[in-house]
């Protein structure tokens, strides 16, 4: 990472109790499976992937979204059991309303507009919402972690009516700005 610079992302953060629930999973695969990366970021959908930015644009940064967020409409989001990323994620399965697949693509267009973030990895990358729940460290034992949630039933909904920034401080992703969008 370059001198100076801090690593974000951009997530939607279920609600409570959902929120709750989507970090006891996590907490339960730990448990089970020693899988502790995926418990370094609350529970969240992905917006827009981590990148680089020099802190000292953080201010700058927090109001873009804030103005950009403010003017978006909030949208219901379903959780649909689990998934995979074969053979190193598991995830709870959001549905993919075009809502959210629009927010995504503008923010992409507003932080590359705004500070000229190179957006290749959003844009050349398919965009597959999902909340996570193990990754990379459960490889060695993803087929039986697998095996033993792929049918089980998991259906939830709500409304997604902001957004958050997040930071990498090292170990883990802090929240550090959230995002209302307008009613």
């Amino acid at each position: 990472m370059k001198a100076n610079h801090q690593l974000y992302f951009i997530g939607i953060i279920p609600p409570e109790p959902i929120f709750g629930e989507i970090e006891s999973l996590k907490q339960e695969l730990f448990e089970q499976y020693q899988t502790k990366v995926a418990l370094k970021s609350p529970a969240h959908i992905t917006i827009y992937r981590p990148f680089q930015l020099n802190k000292e644009q953080e201010l700058s940064l927090d109001s873009a979204l804030s103005n950009f967020f403010g003017n978006s409409q909030p949208f219901d989001i379903t959780l649909t059991g689990y998934g995979c990323f074969e053979p190193r994620v598991l995830f709870v399965q959001p549905s993919s309303p075009p809502e959210l697949i629009a927010l995504h693509e503008k923010l992409i267009q507003e932080l590359k507009k705004s500070f000229a973030l190179d957006s290749y990895q959003n844009e050349n990358r398919a965009f597959h919402p999902h909340i996570t729940i193990a990754n990379r460290d459960i490889q060695p034992v993803f087929y039986k972690a697998w095996k033993e949630i792929e049918e089980q039933s998991y259906d939830r909904n709500f409304e997604a009516n902001s957004a958050t920034l997040l930071r990498h401080n090292g170990k883990n992703w802090d929240r550090i700005g959230e995002y209302s969008f307008q009613k």
